[in-house]
Protein backbone atom coordinates (compact mmCIF):
# COMPACT_ATOMS: atom_id res chain seq x y z
CA UNK A 1 0.00 0.00 0.00
CA UNK A 2 1.18 3.51 -0.74
CA UNK A 3 -0.66 4.96 2.24
CA UNK A 4 -1.62 3.26 5.45
CA UNK A 5 -3.49 5.28 8.06
CA UNK A 6 -4.19 3.25 11.15
CA UNK A 7 -5.05 3.88 14.77
CA UNK A 8 -4.67 7.14 16.64
CA UNK A 9 -2.62 10.06 15.37
CA UNK A 10 -3.59 12.43 18.14
CA UNK A 11 -0.09 13.90 18.14
CA UNK A 12 -0.58 15.03 14.53
CA UNK A 13 -4.23 16.05 14.28
CA UNK A 14 -6.99 16.58 16.85
CA UNK A 15 -8.23 13.18 18.07
CA UNK A 16 -11.88 13.94 17.38
CA UNK A 17 -11.05 14.91 13.78
CA UNK A 18 -8.49 12.33 12.71
CA UNK A 19 -10.81 9.76 11.10
CA UNK A 20 -12.26 12.44 8.86
CA UNK A 21 -8.88 13.90 7.93
CA UNK A 22 -7.28 10.53 7.18
CA UNK A 23 -10.07 9.50 4.81
CA UNK A 24 -9.79 12.91 3.14
CA UNK A 25 -6.00 12.65 2.80
CA UNK A 26 -6.08 9.11 1.45
CA UNK A 27 -8.64 9.99 -1.21
CA UNK A 28 -6.82 13.23 -2.11
CA UNK A 29 -3.55 11.38 -2.68
CA UNK A 30 -5.23 8.88 -5.02
CA UNK A 31 -6.95 11.63 -7.01
CA UNK A 32 -3.67 13.55 -7.26
CA UNK A 33 -1.97 10.51 -8.77
CA UNK A 34 0.34 10.11 -5.74
CA UNK A 35 -1.14 6.73 -4.78
CA UNK A 36 -3.23 3.95 -6.28
CA UNK A 37 -4.84 2.54 -3.16
CA UNK A 38 -5.03 3.18 0.55
CA UNK A 39 -6.04 1.40 3.72
CA UNK A 40 -7.81 3.88 5.98
CA UNK A 41 -9.41 3.11 9.29
CA UNK A 42 -9.22 2.98 13.04
CA UNK A 43 -10.18 0.96 16.10
CA UNK A 44 -11.55 2.05 19.46
CA UNK A 45 -11.98 0.22 22.76
CA UNK A 46 -14.61 1.88 24.94
CA UNK A 47 -13.76 -0.30 27.95
CA UNK A 48 -10.84 1.90 29.02
CA UNK A 49 -11.82 3.98 32.08
CA UNK A 50 -9.65 6.87 30.87
CA UNK A 51 -11.70 7.12 27.68
CA UNK A 52 -14.95 7.18 29.62
CA UNK A 53 -13.47 9.72 32.03
CA UNK A 54 -12.65 12.06 29.16
CA UNK A 55 -16.25 11.90 27.93
CA UNK A 56 -17.64 12.35 31.43
CA UNK A 57 -15.43 15.34 32.27
CA UNK A 58 -17.11 17.15 29.38
CA UNK A 59 -20.55 15.84 30.42
CA UNK A 60 -21.06 13.91 27.19
CA UNK A 61 -21.98 10.46 28.54
CA UNK A 62 -25.62 9.36 28.55
CA UNK A 63 -27.07 8.06 31.81
CA UNK A 64 -30.11 6.04 32.80
CA UNK A 65 -31.96 3.60 30.52
CA UNK A 66 -30.82 3.34 26.90
CA UNK A 67 -32.64 5.58 24.43
CA UNK A 68 -32.42 5.93 20.65
CA UNK A 69 -30.23 8.77 19.41
CA UNK A 70 -33.27 10.87 18.43
CA UNK A 71 -34.69 10.65 21.97
CA UNK A 72 -31.59 11.23 24.07
CA UNK A 73 -32.33 14.89 24.71
CA UNK A 74 -35.21 13.68 26.89
CA UNK A 75 -32.95 11.32 28.85
CA UNK A 76 -30.30 11.79 31.48
CA UNK A 77 -26.76 12.95 30.82
CA UNK A 78 -25.08 14.15 27.64
CA UNK A 79 -26.40 11.62 25.11
CA UNK A 80 -23.23 9.75 24.10
CA UNK A 81 -23.12 5.94 24.41
CA UNK A 82 -19.63 4.61 23.65
CA UNK A 83 -19.02 1.50 21.59
CA UNK A 84 -16.02 -0.68 20.70
CA UNK A 85 -14.95 -1.80 17.26
CA UNK A 86 -12.56 -1.48 14.36
CA UNK A 87 -13.24 -0.49 10.75
CA UNK A 88 -10.79 -0.41 7.83
CA UNK A 89 -11.57 0.67 4.28
CA UNK A 90 -9.68 -0.04 1.07
CA UNK A 91 -9.99 3.07 -1.09
CA UNK A 92 -8.67 2.43 -4.58
CA UNK A 93 -8.28 4.10 -7.95
CA UNK A 94 -10.83 2.54 -10.32
CA UNK A 95 -8.37 1.37 -12.99
CA UNK A 96 -6.08 -0.17 -10.39
CA UNK A 97 -9.00 -2.08 -8.88
CA UNK A 98 -10.09 -3.33 -12.31
CA UNK A 99 -6.58 -4.43 -13.20
CA UNK A 100 -6.33 -6.71 -10.18
CA UNK A 101 -9.93 -7.95 -10.46
CA UNK A 102 -11.06 -6.43 -7.18
CA UNK A 103 -14.76 -6.28 -6.32
CA UNK A 104 -15.90 -2.65 -6.32
CA UNK A 105 -18.66 -2.01 -3.78
CA UNK A 106 -19.24 1.69 -4.47
CA UNK A 107 -17.64 4.93 -5.59
CA UNK A 108 -16.55 7.50 -3.03
CA UNK A 109 -16.92 11.19 -3.78
CA UNK A 110 -14.91 14.12 -2.43
CA UNK A 111 -14.62 14.20 1.36
CA UNK A 112 -15.19 17.66 2.81
CA UNK A 113 -13.87 18.26 6.31
CA UNK A 114 -13.72 21.07 8.84
CA UNK A 115 -12.61 21.32 12.46
CA UNK A 116 -13.32 24.93 13.30
CA UNK A 117 -15.02 26.75 16.13
CA UNK A 118 -18.12 24.95 17.42
CA UNK A 119 -20.06 28.24 17.50
CA UNK A 120 -19.92 28.45 13.70
CA UNK A 121 -21.08 24.86 13.17
CA UNK A 122 -24.40 25.62 11.37
CA UNK A 123 -22.77 27.71 8.64
CA UNK A 124 -19.96 25.18 8.23
CA UNK A 125 -22.45 22.33 7.85
CA UNK A 126 -24.29 24.24 5.14
CA UNK A 127 -21.02 24.83 3.29
CA UNK A 128 -19.92 21.19 3.57
CA UNK A 129 -23.31 19.99 2.31
CA UNK A 130 -23.05 22.33 -0.69
CA UNK A 131 -19.49 21.29 -1.52
CA UNK A 132 -20.30 17.58 -1.27
CA UNK A 133 -23.62 17.76 -3.15
CA UNK A 134 -25.57 15.84 -0.53
CA UNK A 135 -28.90 17.34 -1.58
CA UNK A 136 -28.97 14.78 -4.41
CA UNK A 137 -28.55 11.81 -2.06
CA UNK A 138 -31.34 9.24 -1.76
CA UNK A 139 -30.71 8.80 1.97
CA UNK A 140 -28.32 9.89 4.72
CA UNK A 141 -26.16 7.70 6.95
CA UNK A 142 -25.18 9.57 10.09
CA UNK A 143 -22.00 8.98 12.11
CA UNK A 144 -23.50 11.13 14.86
CA UNK A 145 -22.09 10.33 18.32
CA UNK A 146 -25.33 11.10 20.14
CA UNK A 147 -23.77 14.00 22.07
CA UNK A 148 -26.69 16.38 22.59
CA UNK A 149 -25.45 19.67 21.17
CA UNK A 150 -23.95 18.04 18.08
CA UNK A 151 -26.99 15.84 17.60
CA UNK A 152 -29.19 18.94 17.65
CA UNK A 153 -27.00 20.67 15.06
CA UNK A 154 -27.21 17.70 12.70
CA UNK A 155 -30.97 17.31 13.23
CA UNK A 156 -31.50 20.98 12.37
CA UNK A 157 -29.49 20.59 9.15
CA UNK A 158 -31.41 17.47 8.12
CA UNK A 159 -34.78 19.07 8.85
CA UNK A 160 -33.91 22.15 6.80
CA UNK A 161 -32.22 20.49 3.81
CA UNK A 162 -33.42 16.88 3.69
CA UNK A 163 -36.88 16.74 5.31
CA UNK A 164 -37.98 13.94 2.95
CA UNK A 165 -34.77 11.91 3.09
CA UNK A 166 -34.51 8.91 5.42
CA UNK A 167 -31.66 9.27 7.93
CA UNK A 168 -29.93 6.35 9.66
CA UNK A 169 -27.97 6.98 12.87
CA UNK A 170 -25.56 4.05 13.13
CA UNK A 171 -24.85 4.82 16.80
CA UNK A 172 -28.22 3.25 17.55
CA UNK A 173 -26.67 -0.14 16.80
CA UNK A 174 -22.96 0.28 17.48
CA UNK A 175 -22.59 3.10 19.96
CA UNK A 176 -19.95 5.72 19.23
CA UNK A 177 -16.67 4.22 17.97
CA UNK A 178 -14.89 7.57 18.03
CA UNK A 179 -12.08 7.36 15.40
CA UNK A 180 -13.78 4.42 13.68
CA UNK A 181 -17.24 6.03 13.44
CA UNK A 182 -16.77 7.85 10.13
CA UNK A 183 -15.17 4.85 8.35
CA UNK A 184 -18.00 2.70 9.72
CA UNK A 185 -20.66 5.01 8.28
CA UNK A 186 -18.88 4.97 4.91
CA UNK A 187 -18.74 1.16 5.00
CA UNK A 188 -22.46 0.89 5.80
CA UNK A 189 -23.30 3.22 2.90
CA UNK A 190 -21.01 1.34 0.49
CA UNK A 191 -22.50 -2.04 1.40
CA UNK A 192 -26.01 -0.64 0.96
CA UNK A 193 -25.07 0.57 -2.53
CA UNK A 194 -23.40 -2.74 -3.41
CA UNK A 195 -26.36 -4.85 -2.27
CA UNK A 196 -28.92 -2.57 -3.91
CA UNK A 197 -30.90 -2.26 -0.67
CA UNK A 198 -31.41 0.85 1.46
CA UNK A 199 -30.18 0.75 5.04
CA UNK A 200 -33.10 -0.43 7.18
CA UNK A 201 -34.43 1.81 9.98
CA UNK A 202 -32.31 1.51 13.12
CA UNK A 203 -34.93 2.95 15.47
CA UNK A 204 -38.69 3.49 15.38
CA UNK A 205 -38.42 7.22 14.56
CA UNK A 206 -36.44 6.62 11.36
CA UNK A 207 -38.56 6.72 8.20
CA UNK A 208 -38.57 3.79 5.81
CA UNK A 209 -36.75 4.13 2.49
CA UNK A 210 -37.85 3.36 -1.04
CA UNK A 211 -35.98 1.44 -3.71
CA UNK A 212 -32.28 0.78 -4.23
CA UNK A 213 -30.24 3.91 -3.42
CA UNK A 214 -28.04 5.34 -6.16
CA UNK A 215 -26.32 7.81 -3.87
CA UNK A 216 -26.00 7.93 -0.08
CA UNK A 217 -24.74 10.92 1.86
CA UNK A 218 -22.57 10.31 4.91
CA UNK A 219 -22.55 13.00 7.60
CA UNK A 220 -20.21 12.93 10.58
CA UNK A 221 -20.08 15.33 13.50
CA UNK A 222 -17.51 14.63 16.18
CA UNK A 223 -18.77 14.61 19.75
CA UNK A 224 -17.15 17.99 20.38
CA UNK A 225 -15.59 19.41 17.20
CA UNK A 226 -14.90 18.39 13.57
CA UNK A 227 -17.33 17.66 10.79
CA UNK A 228 -17.12 15.70 7.54
CA UNK A 229 -19.39 14.76 4.66
CA UNK A 230 -19.00 12.48 1.65
CA UNK A 231 -21.12 11.06 -1.18
CA UNK A 232 -21.13 7.29 -1.72
CA UNK A 233 -22.58 6.27 -5.09
CA UNK A 234 -22.88 3.45 -7.55
CA UNK A 235 -19.84 3.48 -9.86
CA UNK A 236 -22.13 4.59 -12.71
CA UNK A 237 -23.26 7.68 -10.77
CA UNK A 238 -19.84 8.69 -9.47
CA UNK A 239 -18.80 12.27 -10.06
Amino acid sequence: LDLVALGSVADVVPLDANNRILVHQGLARIRAGQSTHALVGAAFNAEHPDMLLGYEMNRHLARGPWKPVAERASGEGGGLVAGSGGVFLVIEEARHAAARGAAVHAAIGPVTVDAGDAEATPSRLERLANETGLDDADMIVSANSGALARNAAEAALAAARWPERPVRAIANKTGHLREAQFPLAIAVAALSIAKGRPVAPLEAAEASAGGPPGTIGVVALGHQVAEAMVRISTPEQAR
